[in-house]
């Protein structure tokens, strides 16, 4: 059933099924949004019409079932909170802290609602959870909006956290994407983000770091191939890096791609940073824009406001991000590409010969 006016304004929202869980579909000419809920995936899929591609790798069946005590790689994009991997100090306990955080097995409630250009649909949940490190109990709640407009490839992300409880809440948030250029991932992939360095978080295996003197926990200049350089090998390896960015991309050598933008992010009477960071390893990659630059609790930094976001009781955070789907554009224009405020309004310029490209992304402040 098509929720809103008609089903002829450019942009629709609509039910549907799939391997048997209910899921709300946003369309429009050139993307089609795929969320499902009971799994908390928002989106579970993106396919990009002018190629006809679907976007993220999905690597578990649907008819998985959903546990809390291990996370089911359906892919899509992983809204992770309160925390990322769950671990402890380097210690996993998968019963207390579910690998992915909370929010892929909460109980979401969801409304549609499509206007004349716009289309959206609006989720909220609430989760509580003892303090990883203190065990303080936390409560938070949570309110996700995805929206597409009529005539733009721009998938728009609207969060808005808040403390329900009566302690202070301390989390981290990753927007953990299974994403591949171009729908698969292939030699030639590559990430970028602009800066002139980035905090390498993990490495394993990649001697050619460890011989230029690069280790876990330092800020290391670019470029660095290992990071950006997508190889697929047989060898396991990993390094994950988070750049203090408000834009990243993948892309790959056919001129596919997707961009992610992210606003500044209100947290209580503050404003902070969104980090870009990338998973790169021997058989995948991973994006994950994110508030904090770590993905497990570490008891001697935790209350670091670079690891762990902070509100006290009644504060909020809020931010944006978007996903903008490309084709068509060289990696060299892709690499030259820059995020220009304009008052609340943002607008991605990219650079090519003849004239640059200007993406309207949206305008900050709306979540």
């Amino acid at each position: 059933m098509t929720h809103g006016p008609d089903a002829t304004s450019g942009v629709v929202v609509y039910d549907g099924m799939r391997e048997g869980r209910k899921h709300l579909i946003i369309e429009n000419d050139l993307v089609k949004v795929i969320l499902i809920p009971e799994v908390g995936r928002f989106p579970y899929d993106l396919l990009h019409k002018p190629i006809g591609r679907h976007l993220f790798i999905h690597p578990e069946p649907l008819s998985t079932p959903n546990l809390r005590e291990r996370h089911v790689y359906y892919g899509g994009l992983v809204d992770c909170l309160p925390w990322v991997s769950g671990a402890v100090g380097g210690v996993a306990d998968r019963g207390r802290f579910p690998e992915k955080g909370l929010l892929p097995t909460a109980a979401w409630q969801v409304t549609a609602v499509a206007g004349a250009r716009t289309a959206r649909v609006i989720a909220s949940c609430r989760v509580s959870y003892p303090d990883p490190v203190t065990g303080t109990m936390s409560d938070l709640s949570v309110r996700k909006t995805v929206a597409c407009v009529s005539d733009s490839p721009v998938v728009r992300m609207d969060y808005a956290i808040a403390n329900e409880g009566v302690n202070g809440a301390r989390f981290m948030f990753a927007a953990h994407h299974r994403v591949a250029a171009g729908g698969s991932w292939k030699a030639g992939d590559y990430f970028v983000a602009p800066g002139p360095e980035c905090f390498v978080y993990t490495v394993e295996n990649i001697p050619s770091l460890a011989g230029r003197g690069i280790r876990a926990g330092m800020w290391a200049k670019m470029p660095l191939p290992e990071v950006t350089e997508y190889v697929p090998g047989d060898e396991p390896r990993s390094v994950m890096a988070f750049f203090p960015s408000d834009w990243c991309a993948v892309g790959d050598r056919e001129g596919n791609g997707v961009f992610f933008v992210g606003s500044r992010v209100r947290c209580g009477q503050h404003t902070r940073q969104m980090y870009m960071a990338v998973f790169m390893c021997h058989e995948r990659y991973v994006v994950e824009p994110s508030l904090t630059r770590a993905v497990q609790a570490r008891p001697e930094t935790w209350k670091d406001p670079e690891e762990t976001v902070h509100l006290e009781p009644g504060q909020a955070c809020s931010f944006s991000v978007w996903m903008i789907p490309f084709s068509g554009l060289l990696r060299e224009w892709v690499e030259r590409a820059s995020l220009v405020h304009d008052g609340r309004l943002l607008r991605l310029v990219v650079p090519m010969p003849a004239e640059s490209l200007t993406l309207a992304v949206g305008e900050e402040d709306e979540a």
